[in-house]
């Protein structure tokens, strides 16, 4: 039968009863179509053609299902797929790929050299639309880096790696759903491409980049995943930042983890109620966040081993623990004009960690908003802290910044400095709390002037327990119990 346009419909089984041989026999925009069953391939196929190779229209988009015979033979060779494709254009639709044998559990901490897949798209402008891969022995789909495919409103499952995009390919990833698989999809060095609109369901991790990949991901759902939802390592700074806009990040191990100078930009992404945190950023991370809702994970952010990130108008609410905790020498980082509610602590840096926390709203936390513990020179200035349960900040044994910062309606002390050698307190309004609007303990060197503290429903200032402090113009008045007050083994000068 022709088409209108001259090209012929070549029909399996009843034209040719072996698919290759329809191959072999088709031409240039020919559409070879296979009817509903079970086919058994003692060879595997190659597609070298600008042909259609589809199921049956009539038939459920399932119905044509592919396996490829696992004799010795193809045991032995590293390169047999059922499937390759290698042509200028080419499209599959309607099939199944089906291959199930016993493989390693758990994410591989980096892909092996040798993987066999189902489809192997070597060359060419390839469509990939409908079909459905399940295979345990191998991969689903692999991407060359000569092959500029779109895979769309195709179903993959229980794959090593259910696309995996080799180095400088060009893939499109569109309306695809994967499941369990070990590694949903993958892009390696360099390559290029975009995932939109895909769902990637209970995986070890579900979309994974490395080595300066550069792709962009856009409103997809990442859920289930019982390692890392999205994980980006091995970048290199001078290279184009990936985006990650737009997605639902949800009920992960970790949602977003960066490494080992991955370094891309996440915009306007839900990452919520993921069980370990929200974002990680370890061991030289960096990226930029904005206008995230990190939300009612275990843990909203960390950031420790060097890492550094910025983080700028974030939702960061109801996380169990921390919102953001920032640790370890050589951690810096930028917090700037984010929304940090609930959860214990709001922000936390310790461990000789040095962020910047700038113009950030902090409320509603049970313990303390926010806690630097052993911190390096950290910043904190310029906040608005108000309206949690403990105190407001609270500094142990480093000498940091608190500076411009508006601290009220705290149910605790609005600063707690203990442990402290040195440290600058200056032009703070610290107002309404309801204990010691700041308190110094077992602290020496610390400089506090042209503060306002008022109206703190015990001590405006209380400076005890071998302290040694230089206090300059502070308008301090109408405080609870003492305005200023210090213990006969203290000093303020």
């Amino acid at each position: 039968a022709n088409k209108p346009d001259g090209s012929r419909i070549i029909h399996v089984p009843k034209d040719f009863n072996d698919i290759q041989e329809a191959i072999d026999a088709s031409r240039h925009g020919d559409y070879i179509s296979i009817s509903s069953g079970q086919y058994v391939l003692h060879q595997p196929l190659l597609l070298n053609k600008e042909i259609h190779l589809v199921g049956d229209e009539d038939g459920a988009s399932d119905g044509v299902v592919l396996t490829l015979e696992r004799s010795s033979k193809t045991l032995m060779n590293p390169d047999v797929h059922i499937l390759t494709v290698a042509a200028p254009s080419a499209r599959i639709s309607r099939i199944c790929f089906s291959h199930h044998e016993t493989v390693k559990a758990g994410r591989q901490p980096s892909p092996p050299k040798d993987l066999l897949f189902c489809l192997f798209l070597k060359e060419g402008n390839i469509l990939v639309d409908n079909c459905t891969f399940s295979s345990t022995f191998a991969s689903a789909i692999g991407v060359a880096g000569e092959c500029r495919p779109t895979v769309s409103l195709s179903r993959i499952s229980a794959a090593e790696y259910g696309v995996f995009a080799c180095a400088r390919s060009t893939t499109r990833l569109k309306n695809n759903t994967f499941t369990k698989c070990q590694t949903g999809v993958y892009f390696d060095e360099k390559a290029l491409g975009a995932a939109e609109e895909n769902h990637v369901v209970e995986c070890n991790c579900g979309i994974e980049m490395t080595a300066s990949a550069c792709p962009t991901l856009e409103r997809n759902v990442v859920t289930g995943c019982t390692e890392v939802g999205v994980y980006v390592s091995s970048g290199n700074p001078a290279a184009p930042k990936m985006l990650i806009r737009g997605n639902q990040i949800t009920g992960n191990a970790v949602g977003v983890q960066i490494e080992q100078c991955g370094n891309p930009i996440l915009e306007k992404n839900t990452v919520e109620q993921n069980t370990e945190a929200g974002v990680r950023i370890t061991a030289n991370g960096a990226g930029e966040f904005l206008l995230n809702e990190i939300a009612d994970n275990a843990i909203g952010v960390i950031m420790d081993r060097g890492s550094s990130a910025k983080f700028t108008k974030n939702a960061v609410r109801d996380n169990a623990r921390y919102g953001v905790l920032v640790q370890g020498q050589g951690t810096f980082g930028l917090l700037n004009d984010n929304d940090v509610a609930g959860g214990a602590y709001g922000v936390s840096v310790s461990d000789g960690a040095a962020p910047s926390v700038l113009q950030n709203r902090v409320s509603g936390t049970r313990e303390c908003a926010v806690l630097l513990n052993c911190a390096g020179a950290a910043k904190v200035n310029e906040n608005e802290i108000f309206d949690n349960a403990g105190d407001a900040v609270q500094v142990t044994q480093c000498a940091v910044q608190v500076q411009q910062n508006t601290i009220s309606k705290n149910e605790g002390k609005g600063v707690w400095a203990q442990g402290c050698d040195g440290g600058l307190y200056t032009d703070n309004v610290i107002t309404h709390n309801g204990s010691a609007g700041m308190q110094v303990s077992q602290s020496q060197g610390l400089q506090i002037e042209d503060n306002r503290l008022m109206q703190n429903e015990q001590e405006g200032l209380l400076v005890h327990n071998n302290s040694r402090v230089r206090v300059g113009e502070n308008v301090v008045a109408e405080n609870g119990t003492h305005n200023i007050y210090h213990t006969n083994d203290s000093l303020i000068e």
